[in-house]
């Protein structure tokens, strides 16, 4: 079943949320396009465009892991493997179109905001985490089949995310 709008922004605004928690330490060039990956993903979804084929998505992978390389040396460790995973969210979201890779996605933004915790466990940044754990499990509760075909407000699932 595709993603409505409204399901796909959630899950947008979930991985944006997962990222936000590393920014402080992605190089500026990896933060700056994948901040930027997302809103034009919206826009083309929202356009009436289709999933991004396979030809494409590949070797984006590849650039992302030769470029993580390049910046850090390597792909283990903390820092450049927290990039890496706030890379392929990323790219996730690129292929996002169904229920079922929405839980994916999901699933790894749950991932990527665990890894921040790796950095800081500082009380304001446990609080923005707290947050951004409400924003998935809002995202989550969208994805549910709703009962007659109703649509609940946006207010009642971060209720419910709450």
């Amino acid at each position: 079943m595709r993603l409505s709008n409204r399901q796909f922004n959630l899950l947008c605004a979930t991985a944006l949320m997962a990222i936000a928690a590393h920014l402080a330490r992605l190089p500026w060039w990896l933060a700056t396009s994948l901040l930027v990956i997302a809103p034009l993903r919206m826009l083309q979804r929202r356009r009436g465009g289709a999933r991004i084929s396979a030809w494409l998505r590949v070797p984006l992978v590849f650039a992302l892991l030769l470029a993580i390389t390049l910046q850090f040396g390597n792909i283990f460790g903390r820092e450049p493997g927290s990039a890496l995973a706030c890379g392929l969210l990323m790219l996730k979201l690129i292929e996002s179109e169904t229920i079922r890779d929405a839980r994916a996605g999901l699933g790894f933004s749950a991932f990527v905001l665990m890894s921040a915790l790796l950095f800081t466990q500082t009380f304001g940044f446990t609080l923005m985490l707290c947050a951004s754990l409400i924003l998935l499990l809002a995202a989550l509760n969208s994805l549910e089949p709703a009962p007659l075909d109703t649509r609940k407000p946006l207010s009642a699932e971060l209720r419910t995310g709450a």
